[in-house]
Order: structure tokens, then C-alpha cells, then sequence
């Protein structure tokens, strides 16, 4: 990450999580934080979720400038969520930001989104963009191929396709995801053979599955 600081110099940082990829090769997590820490060393801003306790000390300890947004937990935030409402195929967040309410529509519902979205929000308000223009930026979003993507099967079946990220944290996301939206139908999941975790997660009626 130090090597790759050095070629992009990147002065907006976004650390948007420490999941479980690319594990191998760090003793812990702590390790592999402060590696993925040294690309935004010189950055003018840090924008992260705050409600990680361990990921808030770390980021404090670089003494850079931060813009922190937190969801439903810290309302000293910079950018505090303090109401979500998940609809069929959108949802609505409300959020505070220097004193001022802002209201935002996503057309998704799954978390992964939600959090990359409110990245996002956080960016597009250190830019200065006023309120109006990020709504509508922000509903013209598209979900990402292969990334918690719904599809339509026959006899009323509904396939969750996932296989964009290979790790525990995305296969936990979209088991959520396909609970979400269960409906009554029977669930199937399929992992692939390979040693990394790959899914697709099928959800349809038991007159699919019979």
C-alpha cells in the first residue's frame, strides 16, 4: 500500500472496510489494518464508517482530516444515518451533516450497497455539492453486476447472484440478503468447489425444486 501511495498520491481516501479477503499473508487483522492504513497517509481527507471501534482508533492515530459518518450510532458523526427505510427495491436514508438534514433515495435495498452508497453520500458533501444535485446523483445509482444482482428464474424463482467478492463477510451479506427476501419461497445455496467462497444464492418455490 506504501508503493501504491507513492504512484496515485491519492488525496480523497475512502476506507470502506476490513473484511476477511486477502487475509493471507498478515498474522491478524490489526497487521493487515495498518498495511491498507498506508495508502491514505498523505491524503488531504479520510472518509470511513465510524461505528467499527478499531478501525476509528486506527484512523484517529494517522492525525489526518477525517470525515466520518456513522449509521444509527454515533450521532457526534460528521455525516450521522439516522433513519433508514428499506422498501421492495429501494430505500431512503435521512441523515444530519453540519447541522443540516439531508435526504437521499437508493434503488437497492442490501447493505453492502447501502454502506457503499453512504461512502459515496460523504464524498459528494466534502465536495460542497449542495443537497438537490446529491439526490439526484445518488437515484441514479446502479447496483453493481454480480453483487447481490437479482434475477429472474422460472416459476416465480428469484436467483441472488453474489459471486462478486470470494470471502466469509460477502457470503454473510448475501445469506442476509436472501433472507430478506424469502417471501415463503424454499431457499437453495450454491457455493463453488474452489477454496475461496463463490455464490449464488436461489431462492423459488418448492414446485421449482421438486
Amino acid at each position: 500500500m506504501g508503493n501504491l501511495a507513492n504512484i496515485i498520491h491519492p488525496q480523497i481516501g475512502i476506507f470502506t472496510m476490513l473484511g476477511e479477503a486477502h487475509n493471507e499473508g498478515f498474522a491478524s487483522k490489526a497487521e493487515k489494518l495498518q498495511e491498507k492504513l498506508l495508502l491514505f497517509a498523505e491524503v488531504d481527507v479520510l472518509i470511513y464508517r465510524r461505528d467499527e471501534a478499531t478501525i476509528h482508533r486506527a484512523i484517529k492515530a494517522l492525525g489526518r482530516k477525517t470525515l466520518a459518518w456513522s449509521l444509527g450510532q454515533h450521532p457526534d458523526a460528521d455525516l450521522y444515518v439516522f433513519k433508514t427505510e428499506t422498501f421492495l427495491n429501494h430505500t431512503h436514508l435521512e441523515g444530519r451533516y453540519q447541522g443540516h438534514e439531508q435526504r437521499i433515495a437508493l434503488p437497492f435495498t442490501d447493505l453492502a450497497s447501502i454502506e457503499n452508497a453512504i461512502h459515496c453520500w460523504a464524498v459528494l458533501l466534502h465536495l460542497g455539492l449542495k443537497s438537490e444535485e446529491i439526490a439526484e446523483r445518488m437515484a441514479q445509482l446502479e447496483p453493481v453486476a454480480m453483487r447481490m444482482e437479482l434475477l429472474d428464474g422460472r416459476n416465480n424463482c428469484l436467483i441472488i447472484n453474489d459471486t462478486y467478492n470470494a470471502d466469509l463477510s460477502s457470503l454473510r451479506l448475501g445469506l442476509q440478503w436472501m433472507r430478506q427476501h424469502e417471501h415463503g419461497r424454499n431457499r437453495s445455496l450454491v457455493l463453488s468447489k474452489s477454496c475461496k467462497v463463490e455464490a449464488v444464492m436461489i431462492s423459488c418455490t418448492a414446485k421449482w425444486l421438486n
